[in-house]
């Protein structure tokens, strides 16, 4: 934004020099790269240029970033866009969500963001003041952004614009937030100064109507630099003891994971997938294909391919897809209720067609196993009940040592 907006917040800005927007331009598309959530950043630098009738970098821009950025989300077999419009996009079978229910989402939002996630995470206070903080920070940002449109748009108004309307639409998560929380301070400050000078001035005619000895003889002092050093001590003094408490926290985590790996502050589920990932890597076949929560993760850690089971309560869609793409295991690793809602019920139903290759239990009664996926018997599915069983080529490499002496500070796959 930096590079695309010189000149931000004067009545006239100053058009980017050709290096700053070459590089403000090729930074945008590593953006939309690395998440789907960068898209809102180059449609904002597209509408600046377009503005700004720069057309030649706006064509260049197209033909060298945009393009291919498009052409990468909506390459075959990625529903960016039809994943966007589902109730709950990890939990398909609740279908599409209509207009009421896009209302109600971008409400109960904007309710959210506003007075918990926002102020939370900037000032880390909870409970009524959190609300209040939230309110008159979401009236200023609003306020400041308003007046940051009519002076003239650039690269940060407009992404402004588009990514809350994305994070809005999308179902929570509060880590969508982070990358408004600068511009929101930022509109929110230029708010607050517009406010202080408004002050100011009134007082000073108040002064000069009712006469000099109405006031302290020293005159008036500008409001906008006692407003400006109430509002960073009212959002730096909390701030600072939330820090102070993360970072004991973060010392005593430093602690931990040098002692016990990278992941020994993690969640258990956490824990439990990486370190059975670590574990496949190292015992499973090269090339095997594993069925997994989170198939990146999986890859990074392990070095082996894998695909995300489908989120489906059709129990026969997840043997369908470990059919087609030969996958030959499945991480049960409860990362989220997604174990419970969609594999489990598949292995209920079809014991057949798994075994359990490994197994971490931890001190919590957590299972975090790796199952192998059988094909199909050709005589179909055995009459009577079936449990499942420890697969018997896997019968001396049942005893996994603990999750603590998997972990490890390393990427195996950069490793290599």
């Amino acid at each position: 934004l930096w590079l695309l907006t010189p000149g931000a917040g004067s009545e006239r800005r100053l058009e980017p020099r050709t290096g700053y927007l070459a590089a403000g331009l090729i930074l945008v598309a590593a953006a939309c790269f690395t998440r789907v959530a960068g898209l809102p950043l180059a449609a904002a630098a597209a509408l600046c240029l377009a503005q700004d009738r720069r057309w030649r970098a706006l064509v260049g821009f197209a033909a060298l970033f945009a393009l291919p950025v498009v052409l990468w989300h909506v390459r075959p077999g990625v529903a960016y866009a039809a994943d966007f419009w589902l109730v709950n996009p990890y939990v398909a079978d609740l279908g599409k969500a209509g207009p009421v229910d896009l209302t109600w989402r971008v409400g109960d939002n904007l309710w959210r963001y506003a007075v918990e996630y926002v102020p939370g995470s900037l000032t880390g206070v909870y409970g009524a003041l959190r609300m209040v903080a939230g309110l008159i920070l979401a009236g200023l940002a609003l306020g400041g952004w308003l007046a940051s449109m009519r002076r003239r748009p650039g690269v940060a108004e407009y992404f402004f614009a588009l990514y809350a309307a994305l994070v809005l639409l999308w179902p929570e998560v509060q880590r969508y937030a982070l990358p408004l929380l600068p511009l929101i301070l930022l509109y929110a400050t230029d708010a607050l100064a517009f406010l202080g000078r408004k002050l100011t001035s009134w007082a000073r005619s108040v002064q000069e109507t009712l006469g000099p000895g109405f006031l302290p003889a020293r005159g008036v002092l500008p409001a906008h630099r006692i407003l400006a050093a109430a509002a960073v001590a009212l959002v730096a003094t909390p701030a600072v003891l939330s820090w102070v408490e993360v970072a004991r926290d973060t010392r005593d985590c430093r602690t931990a994971t040098e002692r016990a790996g990278a992941f020994a502050c993690a969640p258990v589920p956490a824990l439990g997938f990486h370190a059975l990932s670590v574990w496949a890597g190292r015992q499973l076949p090269e090339g095997s294909i594993v069925l997994s929560r989170k198939p990146r993760l999986f890859h990074a850690f392990s070095g082996l391919p894998s695909a995300v089971f489908p989120f489906s309560e059709n129990d026969w869609l997840l043997l369908a897809q470990a059919d087609s793409l030969g996958a030959e295991y499945l991480l049960r690793a409860s990362w989220d209720n997604s174990i419970v809602g969609y594999v489990d019920p598949v292995v209920a139903a079809h014991p057949h067609r798994f075994c359990r290759a490994a197994a971490l239990r931890h001190t919590d009664g957590l299972v975090v196993s790796l199952l192998a996926i059988k094909p199909p018997p050709p005589d179909g599915a055995p009459s009577g009940p079936v449990r499942l069983e420890a697969c018997p080529e896997w019968a001396n490499r049942q005893q996994l040592p603990p999750p603590s002496a998997l972990s490890s500070m390393t990427v195996p796959l950069l490793d290599r």
